[in-house]
């Protein structure tokens, strides 16, 4: 049901647009591309589902790296769309031009672009978490147990291992890569308060650093309280929307 409402939300409008000859050209070529996306998102949701019904039907467990994978192809839909709108939105936009500094504007750009990527990383060390319900131990912050570093962190061999397959392992990775992001968020957010930087840029600065430390208050209270069902959806909907401020930023 998903895919198919998805597939009609956007199938049926690109079809009426094209009918009426207003898409063409490159927007065309990528908004074909995005609905193949979709169509391949939704094979991957089959094959991510198809994990979970194998052993224990009464309490379905999908694997993790399915997750991540079905998660990590929604986002690059999702970064198309958005990608695209904003497109769109510029070129029809008429507003006062702010013109910067070409090397401030290169410096704002490598930031929010490496900002932007922290942010994916962080999203999808929080799918292995919740694929391996990792948010149901730990239950305290920051300690975890008798230490910031939980004594279990290296078990399996080979180490690498550990960050996809080691539940507390891949909470400590998300709690480190959280704090990482949230302050590195506030670092940009600090530089750009005293950048030439246009108006809209610093709003969105301040908007996206607003935004990571509340997602971080989210996550440890979300964590304290063993993640139940509203908070875990308030900290995933919390993940999105740091993402979105951050592409918007970007662009």
């Amino acid at each position: 049901i998903n895919a198919e409402y998805g597939g009609v939300v956007f199938g049926l409008p690109l079809l009426y647009f094209l009918a009426k000859g207003v898409i063409r050209g490159p927007l065309l070529t990528r908004l074909l591309g995005l609905f193949a996306l979709g169509g391949l998102q939704g094979a991957i949701g089959w094959w991510m589902v198809k994990s979970g019904l194998k052993d224990d039907i009464e309490h379905p467990r999908v694997s993790q790296y399915r997750l991540a994978t079905h998660l990590s192809s929604a986002f690059l839909i999702y970064t198309g769309l958005l990608w695209t709108s904003m497109d769109l939105f510029s070129k029809s936009w008429r507003g006062g031009a702010w013109i910067a500094p070409p090397s401030v504007l290169k410096t704002a750009t490598r930031c929010v672009g490496g900002l932007t990527g922290l942010i994916g990383i962080t999203i999808l060390s929080g799918v292995f978490v919740a694929g391996m319900r990792a948010g149901q131990m730990y239950n305290e912050f920051p300690y975890m147990g008798e230490g910031i570093v939980p004594v279990e962190y290296s078990d399996l061999k080979p180490f690498v291992r550990n960050f996809t397959e080691n539940p507390a392992a891949a909470q400590f990775n998300h709690r480190l890569l959280a704090i990482t992001t949230t302050l590195s968020t506030l670092g940009f957010w600090t530089w750009s308060s005293f950048a030439p930087l246009p108006p809209q840029a610093k709003v969105l600065s301040t908007i996206l650093a607003s935004v990571a430390v509340s997602q971080m208050s989210l996550g440890i209270m979300t964590l304290l309280y063993a993640v139940p069902a509203p908070l875990g959806s308030a900290h995933q909907i919390g993940a999105l929307t740091t993402y979105t401020f951050s592409l918007l930023l970007l662009h």
